[in-house]
């Protein structure tokens, strides 16, 4: 029987960027959420979409990871920075605490190849975000 995957594309985060994220969660203990741990931290780079032959998706990956170590396509390294954080993902209907950061030219060229190679284009705004939190908007009292 064939099962349905919800699937997306990240890289991990680790290093400065994750422990400075772990820093913020620190400052704010006693929030009524739920903290994404820091093995979780991750970069969105192709959106979620629903799944139904995931082993053709990694071979897809598969194939796209062996273009660039063979140099068939050059991805140049780049630098996240994150510069605010907010409630996500819009301020109508929170449910997230994220970080928010400009992306960079080489993540936006990343995740436009990526969505080529798998077939799954997004003209969507990207957002580059981290999330820190999840909550329920009424676990932080009433509106107004």
């Amino acid at each position: 029987m064939d099962e349905t995957k919800r699937l997306f594309v990240a890289i991990p985060v680790k290093g400065q960027l994750q422990e400075a994220a772990l820093a913020w969660q620190a400052n704010h203990v006693g929030w009524p959420v739920n903290w994404t741990s820091g093995e979780a931290f991750h970069i969105t780079v192709v959106s979620p979409w629903v799944e139904i032959d995931v082993p053709a998706v990694v071979s897809k990956l598969d194939e796209f990871a062996q273009s660039v170590s063979v140099g068939k396509i050059d991805i140049k390294p780049f630098i996240i920075n994150f510069f605010k954080v907010v409630f996500g993902p819009n301020r109508f209907t929170p449910r997230l605490i994220w970080a928010e950061g400009q992306p960079p030219v080489p993540l936006l060229e990343l995740k436009n190849r990526l969505e080529q190679a798998l077939a799954k284009p997004d003209n969507r705004f990207y957002r580059l975000h981290l999330t820190l939190a999840r909550f329920l908007a009424s676990d932080f009292g009433p509106a107004g």
